[in-house]
């Protein structure tokens, strides 16, 4: 993850790319479909590997990127990581949602079963909806302007997460 799309959860590296180059002067990079279409944060969150789920998982948490980003639209990436398969992207994770509006009692156990960490993710979601939906919408975040996800991205990308074993060193 770079440091720009760290910050602007909400952006594709395609905008990274083309500020780095209108105000740095740096060569534009050549990007995938997705990286130009989709925010980065969303794809290191979807599909991208154990460290880059918790790296990411943290920053939607981070006062300056909710800032910079918005923060309404995070909670369904956030409750992914709730049921993700290493621990570390799962309590970060954790910790970034109780700061989301709606969220502040919401109770949850990073080493519970798998079972009750799918049902808390459901309940988030359900949250989520409740609460109204997200500030922020479009196609880059896979959210449109009636908290509708577009369920056959989402299910692409983490079909092509990264699952190579790591060790995370907590």
């Amino acid at each position: 993850p770079n440091a720009c799309n760290l910050c602007h959860l909400d952006e594709t590296l395609e905008w990274a790319t083309q500020t780095l180059n209108e105000w740095y002067g740096q060569p534009l990079v050549e990007l995938d479909e997705d990286e130009r279409l989709i925010a980065a944060a969303i794809l290191w969150v979807m599909k991208g590997d154990a460290v880059q789920r918790t790296i990411l998982g943290w920053h939607m948490g981070w006062d300056a990127a909710q800032e910079a980003s918005g923060h309404t639209w995070m909670a369904p990436y956030l409750a992914q990581l709730l049921t993700d398969p290493y621990s570390a992207p799962r309590q970060v994770a954790y910790r970034s949602m109780v700061t989301l509006p709606g969220f502040q009692y919401f109770e949850y156990d990073y080493i519970a079963s798998t079972p009750e960490r799918e049902g808390k993710a459901n309940e988030a979601m359900e949250r989520w909806i409740r609460a109204g939906g997200p500030e922020r919408f479009g196609a880059h975040l896979l959210i449109d302007e009636d908290a509708r996800i577009d369920i056959d991205v989402w299910a692409r990308l983490l079909a092509e997460r990264d699952h190579r074993p790591l060790r995370i060193i907590e």
